[in-house]
């Protein structure tokens, strides 16, 4: 039969036992959780990225189009004010 002394020390273990569990389970929580933020940071990066890249890419072809325009009317003779009318109305 278990004495008391014998019963404690089994439950103290059992105790131990569980806190390093509990233990375990909050450093996968919070590991999982910091997996979780610095994901979603590199994805705010990139996305981040993304726009600028779609900015500088609508700022290029909106400077081609102006080009483009103002070498078709230089071509037919058109002034440089008549050019900057067309190009830039109002």
């Amino acid at each position: 039969e278990e004495t008391d002394e014998q019963r404690n020390s089994r439950l103290a273990v059992m105790g131990q036992r569980s806190q390093e569990r509990r233990a375990e389970g909050t450093d996968e929580q919070r590991n999982s959780r910091l997996s979780a933020m610095v994901q979603h940071a590199r994805e705010r990066r990139l996305n981040v990225i993304e726009g600028q890249n779609q900015h500088q890419i609508q700022t290029f072809y909106a400077a081609r189009t102006v080009l483009n325009r103002r070498t078709q009317l230089w071509r037919n003779g058109q002034s440089l004010s008549e050019m900057r009318r067309v190009v830039f109305p109002g």
